[in-house]
Formats: C-alpha cells, sequence, structure tokens
C-alpha cells in the first residue's frame, strides 16, 4: 500500500481497493490495510495519508517532486521488494 501511495500521489491520485487488489473488495478490508499500515509508519510520514474524496480511498499529500521510487533487491535471495523514499525518510514493505 506504502507503494501504491507513493506511485499515485506522482500522479495526483488516491488509492482504492482495485488498485490493491485488483478488484472491488470491502470498505472493511481497505480499512484495515491502512489501519496495519500507518503505525508502522514514521509519525512524519503517517501524518500525509489522507483519506481521498470516495470512500475507503486514501492519499498522500506531499509534493510530487519529492517522491522517488525504487527497487531494492534481496541480498542472495533472487526476489525484489518495493521501497519508497518519500522526503529522505525510506520505508519498505516491512514497515521499517
Amino acid at each position: 500500500m506504502l507503494w501504491k501511495l507513493a506511485a499515485n500521489a506522482r500522479i495526483a491520485l488516491p488509492v482504492n481497493d482495485t488498485d490493491l487488489y485488483g478488484e472491488h473488495v470491502s470498505y472493511s478490508t481497505m480499512y484495515n490495510r491502512w489501519a496495519r499500515l500507518g503505525p508502522l509508519l514514521p509519525p512524519s510520514l503517517y501524518r500525509l495519508v489522507c483519506g481521498g474524496a470516495e470512500r475507503a480511498t486514501y492519499r498522500l499529500d506531499f509534493p510530487i517532486n519529492k517522491i522517488h521510487l525504487f527497487d531494492s533487491r534481496g541480498a542472495g535471495h533472487g526476489f525484489r521488494c518495493p521501497a519508497t523514499r518519500i522526503g529522505g525518510e525510506e520505508a519498505d514493505w516491512r514497515g521499517r
């Protein structure tokens, strides 16, 4: 979800259920996704995520020119996990 928040912020769009799941899911599923991710983020980043215009959507309120997306590689494991650098703070799918 963090990756999609950053990617969609670059094109001024909120994240919705089809962005994450490829289909429509219940509002509670989206709420739970954010409820799990939010506490893992640094407070300065957490405060920048707000509700979108539609129910169960979220958007990152951050200047587009300060969002940089890149892939980091798992050392010797042959997998790729998305990582996001937002305003100098880095977080990946593990919430680090």
